[in-house]
């Protein structure tokens, strides 16, 4: 990669041109505190400095930020400093400036020793007489009085020869100069900078790429706003944390607008290719290479990844090596199967090899010219003869397949059905249209392989959200099996003929009996006298079918059933597992289902490999189960980390960003809630082939009602209502109890008739947790609005019987609170909402009319729950002294002055 990268990233010291922002923003400072803390360590002890990182990681940033900190500390201690600057005609300009920066030396390869005999005058106090000039050799000196050290700032150091190295190391070991020198770790493992750091002479400080965590807060920072999950995930999968490349691929998707900001939230579900800037930078990279190395790298590039038993047969070890060591290749042991292949996920393959990050890749295989790119193809088909399909990744198998499609190179149908199975496991439905629309252009061999290509673009379709293009496909896949009755694998089409027209009608139109009825139909077709196998996976997709559509009745003790005959071992039938863990739970079997979840948890991580979404699903419901429980600390573990989440569809990492906000709102925390909760919903407005819409709606209404902002509650209560509930009808009973939640804040006046109304629809349905949850509401409801009820002793009465059902840490804290209430005891109210809250469950602490920022808000209901300013501080990320200055202003808006009195409004 270029040398040039390093020093693009520029900083919110230096603002890059407007053109160079993403939105008219400065580039944010990437600050980096503990390499800058331990830089200036090591210059207080007159130490040198070699900051090693690959290109465009940020080491000119860091280096230049550190150096203007120590400029500015002994500008302090001795104003006397001068600034110098040499041109490229060696001639020197020295001037006195009010705030000088370092001298600044311009080595050119011409005359390299003639500079270093100049900062050896330099550190013996006399003065500098010539330099030569190379943009790209930066040296800087800060002049110090005599017989102190010079401060040199080396930049790219691991392009200074040999010689030039050795006598520069020389002047560092007799005390005459510090240096801070930038370099690639390639040059760092070479003399002589290996031996100064071994010798203790210089500290070595390793600047690594971004994690996920801190490149998602870097893209949130320039874009000034929040992202979606799956859109900071594939940024930090593109450029692997790069802070150049982020900056680059947000610049062109910002220009091209694949980034786009929607309601506050910035979505790019699929991102941009490479920009010209990038094109041009890698393509001069390539021009400086060897032919030997740029084909290595174009093949890596296009076919990755690629077995490196594959490329031995293409490429010399030498130029590979040398690849690997210079950070442009990246190699790692893998174990993968294609789809349908019968390996162990165990038994280990040859290791991988790709591009380092996957957006240079991009930029490196938009370089190839197309003539070029049919001539490697050939040479890497040839390669790969005589290798089992099994050595080729699902990934690598999509690349090749892609390639070879781009080059107008034949693929058999099996390869291409292979690719398209292939993309949708990888979560790449846009992929497999692709691919299925390049199949169906040629001869597929017969109607069976045109049927399943038609099956698998269906399904994509369908993930993508194009109901009547998966319709379409589907019917003429009818059409073609009703004519050909004939091969073993007619039964298997048919089956998956009919799931996926149930998933068309159930998610897509909402339609769970219409459903139900197709697999029914095919269930009666098959008779008692079929296959066991067959007939035994069309009950489970039945079973799926009812938990999804919340019929938790009919479904529930049939599916674990089926679970325990088949020991966990089946992924087919511990999909079951998700729908059932959710119907155990709201059925108030809370240990049943915490039970459940953990066994099928272990069990899916088994299938991860070729089942991802199998476990997110139930990793996901495992979080539910944990919050309805009051388990804050299991709900923690279950919640997947934005730094954490696997590459995915889009509807998972909605999934994934509304488990975050539910725990978000479990601890309080409103303003993480609703930012996790409007990412989600966000996104799902956009794409939604499940129906998740709703529950997000839902769950977006109650931190946005807690943090005051009543309109927007409004409409979000009302979206959840309007839209269809699809697969949101597996949790049909806990998105009814957070709308009721939204109105609790919201103090609306038919909360406690609403609550009601809820208690009775799940007492219908068996919905003992539910139940419970909703007979306190409506309690809470009488006491925030003044209005106590007649029946409070016989709701009271029935939500004790519940709560000794249920038998969960929090159902006694729900009754605990719910009798402080009817016993209109103030105090044992205050001291149960307590309680309550290290349940998860936090109660409005200040009237709606209270004119309290949202921050305010947070804090007071923080406060009101029984925690100190150290412990809000540490949950909200700040100083102590910032959340008594929010404290005083709510208790002067709300008139009290102790949190005592905060804990006793009556609206607490």
């Amino acid at each position: 990669m270029t040398d040039l990268a390093d020093r693009a990233t520029t900083t919110g010291r230096i603002p890059a041109p407007l053109s160079d922002r993403p939105t008219g923003r400065p580039w944010p400072f990437v600050d980096r505190p503990a390499p800058r803390t331990a830089m200036l360590d090591a210059l207080a002890s007159a130490r040198s400095v070699l900051v090693v990182g690959e290109a465009g990681v940020g080491k000119t940033h860091l280096v230049r930020a550190t150096l203007d900190e120590w400029t500015a500390r002994r500008r302090a201690l001795a104003p006397h400093l001068s600034d110098a600057r040499v041109a490229t005609d060696g001639t020197i300009a020295d001037r006195q400036l009010p705030d000088p920066h370092p001298m600044t030396l311009t080595v050119g390869a011409a005359d390299r020793w003639a500079a270093l005999e100049g900062i050896h005058l330099a550190a013996s106090g006399a003065s500098l007489e010539r330099a030569t000039g190379h943009p790209s050799h930066v040296i800087r000196v800060t002049d110090e009085p005599p017989r102190t050290p010079v401060l040199l700032h080396v930049e790219d150091a691991h392009l200074l020869d040999r010689a030039t190295a050795q006598a520069l190391a020389l002047l560092v070991r007799e005390g005459e100069v510090t240096v801070v020198a930038t370099m690639r770790p390639s040059g760092a493992q070479l003399s002589p900078w290996l031996e100064l750091w071994k010798d203790g002479l210089a500290e070595r400080l390793d600047l690594r790429p971004l994690d996920p965590a801190a490149t998602e807060a870097l893209v949130e920072e320039a874009l000034g706003g929040p992202v979606t999950g799956d859109t900071g995930r594939r940024i930090w999968r593109q450029t692997l944390g790069n802070p150049h490349h982020v900056r680059e691929l947000l610049r062109h998707e910002v220009e091209t607008g694949t980034l786009a900001e929607r309601n506050g939230v910035w979505i790019g579900l699929i991102g941009a290719g490479p920009g010209p800037r990038v094109l041009d930078a890698v393509g001069r990279d390539l021009d400086n290479l060897p032919v030997p190395a740029r084909t290595a790298l174009e093949l890596v590039a296009l076919a990755e990844p690629i077995p490196v038993s594959w490329l031995d047969r293409l490429v010399d070890d030498a130029v590979l090596d040398h690849l690997v060591h210079e950070g442009l290749v990246v190699t790692a042991p893998t174990t993968y199967g294609t789809p349908g292949s019968h390996r162990s996920f165990d038994e280990p393959l040859s290791p991988i090899a790709r591009l380092n990050p996957p957006a240079y890749a991009e930029a490196v295989r938009a370089l190839v010219p197309m003539s070029r790119r049919r001539q490697l193809y050939t040479q890497l088909r040839t390669a790969r003869s005589g290798f089992p399909t099994e050595h080729e990744s699902p990934a690598g198998l999509l690349r090749s397949v892609l390639w070879a499609l781009e080059c107008d190179i034949h693929q058999t149908g099996e390869r291409l059905l292979r690719a398209m199975r292939a993309a949708v496991s990888l979560c790449r439905p846009e992929i497999a249209v692709q691919i299925a629309s390049a199949a169906l252009r040629q001869p597929l061999g017969g109607t069976g392989p045109l049927i399943d290509v038609l099956l698998v673009r269906a399904q994509a379709w369908r993930l993508l959200g194009e109901s009547g293009r998966a319709a379409a496909d589907l019917l003429e896949a009818s059409e073609r099996l009703t004519a050909d009755h004939t091969g073993t694998e007619h039964r298997l089409r048919q089956i998956q003929l009919a799931e996926q027209s149930a998933d068309l009608h159930q998610y897509h139109g909402n339609d769970p009996d219409g459903s139900l009825d197709l697999i029914d139909g095919l269930l009666r077709e098959l008779g008692d006298d079929a296959d066991p196998d067959l007939r035994s996976a069309l009950e489970v997709n039945r079973l799926t079918r009812l938990g999804a559509a919340g019929r938790f009745a009919e479904s529930v003790e049939p599916s674990l059933a089926h679970l325990r005959a088949a020991g966990y071992r089946s992924a087919n039938v511990l999909g079951l597992a998700a729908p059932t863990v959710l119907g155990l739970a709201q059925a108030g079997r809370l240990g049943d289902a915490t039970a459940l979840a953990t066994r099928s948890v272990r069990a899916a991580e088994v299938h991860a490999p070729r089942h991802p979404w199998l476990l997110a699903r139930i990793r996901t419901t495992q979080l539910l189960v944990h919050l309805w429980s009051g388990d804050l600390e299991g709900a923690d573990h279950a919640a997947v980390p934005r730094a954490c989440a696997e590459a995915g569809h889009p509807i998972q990492y909605a999934a994934d960003s509304t488990g975050r906000g539910l725990l978000a709102a479990a601890r309080g925390l409103w303003t993480d809630a609703l930012r996790e909760h409007h990412a989600a919903s966000a996104s799902l407005s956009i794409l939604d082939p499940s129906g998740l819409y709703a529950y997000a709606a839902a769950a977006e209404s109650v931190a946005a009602a807690a943090l005051g902002d009543r309109s927007a509650a409004l409409r979000l209560i009302d979206a959840a209502r309007r839209a269809p509930q699809r697969a949101s009808a597996m949790v049909e009973s806990d998105l009814r109890l957070l709308l009721v939640d939204a109105q609790l804040w919201l103090l609306q006046p038919t909360l406690r008739a609403d609550a009601l109304a809820l208690a009775h629809w799940s007492a219908d349905r068996g919905l003992h947790r539910t139940e419970l949850e909703a007979l306190h509401r409506a309690l809470v409801a009488g006491h925030l609005l003044g209005a106590a009820d007649p029946s409070d002793a016989a709701v009271l009465t029935r939500l004790g019987q519940l709560a000794a059902a249920v038998a969960t840490t929090r159902a006694r804290a729900l009754l605990a609170h719910a009798t402080a209430i009817v016993a209109g005891d103030v105090e044992l109210v205050a001291i149960a909402a307590r309680d309550l809250t290290a349940q998860g469950l936090w109660l409005p602490t200040v009237r709606p009319s209270a004119r309290l920022t949202a921050r305010e808000r947070e804090i007071a209901g923080l406060a009101a729950g029984g925690l100190s300013s150290r412990a809000i501080a540490d949950r909200l990320t700040l100083s102590v002294r910032t959340v008594d200055s929010h404290l005083s202003r709510v208790f002067t808006k709300l008139g009290v002055r102790s949190r005592q009195e905060l804990r006793s409004i009556r609206d607490v």
